[in-house]
């Protein structure tokens, strides 16, 4: 059983983690933004998604890298609920304009 008093939260490391994760999340997310809309076009569209999703895996899984190195443990959780976060709100929030050709 674990107490109350044996859990100490680092509130900077958290902090830094989910800065950096809403960072980087916001570019992961403009980046699949930007894939989706290269692939539409694309003649060859497959290699485009397959592109774009490892340059955004690349990208998003190094700076959590970084940030678990610097941080620790708690910049890892505070990266990963922002990463969680702005999934949520990138599926909740209709960015599309009407006539754009997506669909809800």
């Amino acid at each position: 059983m674990i107490s109350i008093d044996a859990v100490s939260v680092d509130w900077m490391a958290l902090l830094i983690g989910l800065v950096s994760g809403a960072v980087m999340s916001a570019v992961f997310f403009a980046g699949l933004a930007y894939g989706m809309r290269r692939a539409l076009k694309a003649a060859h569209p497959v290699s485009v998604l397959i592109l774009s999703a490892a340059l955004r895996m690349v990208l998003l899984l190094g700076a959590g890298w970084i940030v678990v190195a610097w941080g620790g443990v708690w910049a890892f959780a505070g990266f990963a609920l922002a990463f969680v976060i702005l999934r949520f709100l990138a599926i909740r929030l209709d960015l599309f304009t009407p006539g754009s050709g997506a669909t809800s």
